[in-house]
């Protein structure tokens, strides 16, 4: 008989593999589960006896202006002297019909014309300006 220094059995070593395979699992779980956090934006609606509800479907832009006069485009703080120049810009990426307007009841009306300005500027004239129903 002879003395053997090593057993070798033939056949795929399958840890490395199995190794790379749980390493992509586990990229892809966490890769799903990291979304970026949008900033809250706080905003009292101010109230009307005459407000209906919007037919929404996917295909409109949210401008919210909060009581300190602080624009948002979708969520994403905008400057007011650059707002026609960014509606542009999310006019040729996304496809939308019309856009929501959500300003603060306490928000000045000289910003509110001045949104409206610049949404002219951009082309876009099918704004709605969101309100709650007063009771």
């Amino acid at each position: 008989m002879k003395s053997r220094d090593w057993d070798y059995e033939g056949g795929l070593n399958l840890t490395p593999l199995l190794d790379v395979i749980l390493n992509l699992i586990f990229f892809f779980i966490l890769a799903t589960q990291v979304k970026e956090t949008k900033e809250t934006i706080n905003v009292n609606l101010p109230k009307s006896e005459q407000s209906d509800k919007l037919n929404t479907h996917d295909d409109f832009l949210v401008i919210t202006v909060d009581e300190k006069n602080i624009v948002y485009v979708d969520g994403e703080k905008t400057e007011l002297n650059i707002l026609s120049q960014v509606l542009l810009k999310k006019k040729t990426e996304q496809s939308f019909s019309y856009i929501i307007f959500q300003g603060d009841a306490k928000t000045y009306n000289q910003t509110i014309v001045s949104v409206l300005d610049e949404c002219a500027k951009a082309g876009l004239n099918s704004v709605s300006l969101e309100v709650l129903k007063k009771e």
